[in-house]
């Protein structure tokens, strides 16, 4: 049961982050407000069952992610409210960081995990990575570069970057 539960999780939060990225092609709208708040309380009865499944509550409230949660769950709600961190939603990757016991269950139970995990650890930490700079370069940007108008856009610049291969096609926008 535990181990279908955690399946269930690391699904939710594909499902999460498919959603961040798919809704940047689409002008916001009242709709989305309603799925961000469904989001958001399946992340607080994700949170609140962890919590009451920990070992050490105090350990678990200390915790970095726990505080990362607790963000993410106010940018999912947040908006219902007038508020704009709809940008702080991108933390939830930072869940499968933090999700060893999950990997170390997926080594048991998959072939390509058991038998390549250094190509798995590197794979995950450059999707997080990449997830995280587009991200960053998507919320600093799409408001006032229209060259980035989405993910993809930011993705595209993310990668041109971090390969070095060269653009000009895209620039970022300000100082920062």
């Amino acid at each position: 049961g535990a181990r279908l539960f955690q399946y269930v999780l690391a699904g939710f939060d594909v499902l999460i982050l498919t959603y961040i990225v798919g809704s940047s092609f689409f002008s916001r709208e009242s709709w989305m407000e309603v799925v961000d708040f469904v989001f958001g309380v399946g992340v607080v009865i994700e949170f609140v069952l962890r919590l009451w499944a920990a070992k050490s509550l105090k350990e678990e409230v200390l915790h970095p992610q726990t505080a990362i949660d607790l963000v993410v769950i106010a940018s999912l709600i947040a908006p219902l409210t007038g508020q704009n961190l709809a940008f702080l939603r991108a933390l939830r990757i930072t869940r499968v960081l933090t999700a060893y016991r999950f990997i170390r269950q997926l080594r048991a139970d998959v072939a390509f995990f058991r038998n390549n995990p250094a190509a798995v650890n590197a794979g995950i930490n450059l999707v997080v990575f990449l997830f995280l700079m587009t991200a960053l370069v998507y919320e600093t940007q799409h408001y006032v570069n229209p060259e980035i108008r989405n993910y993809g856009d930011a993705l595209y610049f993310t990668v041109t970057a971090l390969t070095t291969t060269g653009f000009g096609d895209i620039t970022l926008v300000g100082n920062f």
